[in-house]
Parts: C-alpha cells; structure tokens; sequence
C-alpha cells in the first residue's frame, strides 16, 4: 500500500511540475523581448527625467532663497520655463539614446560541470542554443575543471559542435588547489565569471550591455 501510494504521489508531482514547467516555457516563448526592453526604456528614461526635474527645480528653489538674500543673485523666468519644458518633454518621450538598444545588449551563461557526460551537456547547451538571438546576442561559457582527465579534449569538441549557434563560446578551466578556496561548482563558477570579465574587456564590451 506504502508502494502505491509512493508511486502515485511521484507521479503526481512529475505530472504536474511537467505542465506548470511547460506552461512557462510556452508564455516565455510568446514573449517579444525587444519590445519588453524598449517599453523598460522608456518607463527608466522617464523616471531619470523626472528625478533631473525635481533636482533643478530644488536647486532653483535654493537659489530664490539665495537670491533674497543677495540681490545680485537671480533666476529668470525664461529659465525656469526653458528648463521645465525640457524635463517634460523627456518624461513624456522619452530620450533613450543614452541606453543600450535591445541589438546591442549580450547575454552570457555560464555552465559549470565536472565529468559531466557530453550528452547530458549537450541538452543544456542546446536548450540555450534554442533562443531566437543566441547567434547574434548570446555568449557561452563552458565552466570546466582543470582536474578532470581529458578536459580540454571534451571541451574543444564541444565548441567545435555549436560554435555556429552562439555569438561567442570559449571554456575555462578552473585550476585545483587555489589558495582559501574549497573545490565545488560556486568557486569553478566564480573563476569562470573572474574570465568571462577578462574576456569582455579583451572585446570591449561594457558591463551594462
């Protein structure tokens, strides 16, 4: 009876976490993303305009309290009316040139493993590989472990296998016997996100995109 309902409760639960899991996959897929970061722009740009507003408009009030006390200081009405009309105007546009469009932002993953079989890595690479910009806007990092026998050999043929369906792919390799450092997935992952930095650097990408 305890192997029953064992069994039953098992399926229940991999039944149902299958179809919420589905459903995600589904809505995420349904997602327009570029649309999603322009409408984020927009929301953010106005924001900062407003914030730029209510800091010029604290400033000047300094200033008249200033200028009261001092007659040589002053603020004018052309001013103020120039000043007021500009944050309006970006509050309500909207001056996204200062941000990253949705073409140049780069999405980078970084997968650590250790004597992982390459089949089982290849379903999380491609799983990756399935996103509609990973050509043009995504980077993989196969987070390896220098200890593991055979790693450059493995990771090489992995780049060579999906090289064409990622903007970037490179491994690290996470050196053993690093000084305070217990071996695991967090330090193998911190090493591989120390190159992953390296490497941006190296292609003058910026941290913000």
């Amino acid at each position: 009876m305890y192997c029953v309902h064992h069994a039953w409760c098992h399926l229940f639960h991999v039944a149902g976490f299958s179809w919420v899991g589905q459903s995600k996959m589904r809505a995420a897929e349904q997602q327009d993303y570029a649309a999603n970061h322009q409408e984020w722009l927009r929301k953010h740009t106005q924001s900062e305009a407003r914030k730029e507003a209510k800091q010029k408009k604290k400033k000047k009030s300094t200033r008249k309290a200033k200028g009261s006390e001092n007659k040589y200081a002053f603020v004018s009405q052309d001013e103020e009316d120039n000043d007021a009309a500009e944050g309006e105007k970006k509050a309500t546009a909207g001056d996204s040139d200062s941000y990253v469009a949705w073409s140049d932002v780069r999405h980078f993953v970084i997968l650590p493993n250790y004597k992982e079989d390459p089949d089982i890595l290849r379903e999380a690479i491609d799983s990756c590989a399935a996103f509609s910009c990973a050509t043009a806007q995504m980077g993989f990092v196969l987070a390896m472990e220098a200890r593991e026998p055979n790693v450059e050999r493995k990771a090489h043929e992995l780049i060579a296998e999906y090289k064409h369906k990622f903007k970037y792919i490179f491994a690290t390799y996470h050196p053993p016997g690093l000084p305070n450092e217990m071996p695991g997935k967090a330090s193998n992952t911190r090493w591989a996100a120390q190159r992953l930095w390296d490497f941006m650097k190296t292609e003058e990408l910026h941290s913000d995109r």
